[in-house]
């Protein structure tokens, strides 16, 4: 059980991470400083410092944390059907980070490559940050491939971290075009999507 101390802690953390998700999706990340956060969450600049080391950690953590790769403690649960197959096993995987991609606005998103593909220092922190996550998602990808081989879905001698990387591949160029074409939306780009795994895993 948390102490008090540690549950104030916490809920001030909590204020912090609330109030910079909506100054940088108000303002953007530029225009957006620890003094507008501070003021909008009431709390002092130097408790925001107590919690994060400068504004770029601060994003780090609020857009990362928008984008973090959804563990799933069983994937046999997962792909336990035998009226699915393993494209659709794994469509319904990526639907579920393809959906919380959708809730956050183009520019955002927009902004949000701007920075990661900066030169600054603060940008190299933000991509090495984005960086993991693209990990972390290659290796949820490359688990479920395997208990899809093991469930019998695919060949026994399937390659599986090939595919992986095809899979990330196809969600990564698919979403990039999403965010930069205005025109585009998001039940199209999931039917693209569907497709393009139907033909990588037939």
């Amino acid at each position: 059980m948390e102490g008090l101390r540690q549950q104030k802690k916490t809920k001030c953390r909590k204020i912090i991470l609330q109030a910079a998700q909506k100054m940088f999706f108000t303002h953007g990340y530029e225009k957006t400083t620890i003094e507008i956060i501070s003021r909008h969450a009431g709390i002092g600049v130097g408790t925001i410092y107590n919690y994060f080391a400068s504004k770029a950690e601060l994003y780090v953590r609020v857009m990362s944390d928008l984008f973090e790769v959804t563990q799933i403690s069983n994937f046999k649960k997962l792909v336990d059907n035998e009226d699915k197959s393993a494209s659709e096993v794994i469509f319904n995987l990526l639907n579920i980070h393809i959906d919380l991609f959708a809730k956050v606005e183009k520019h955002m998103i927009k902004e949000l490559f701007t920075v990661v593909f900066g030169n600054t220092e603060d940008c190299i922190s933000i991509r090495e940050r984005m960086i993991k996550l693209d990990y972390e998602f290659l290796s949820v990808l490359n688990e479920l491939l395997c208990v899809l081989v093991e469930e019998g879905k695919l060949k026994e001698d399937f390659n599986v971290n090939e595919c992986a990387k095809v899979v990330f591949s196809i969600i990564a160029t698919s979403l990039f075009s999403f965010v930069y074409d205005d025109n585009s939306n998001i039940e199209e780009v999931k039917k693209m999507i569907k497709k393009q795994i139907d033909f990588a895993v037939r």
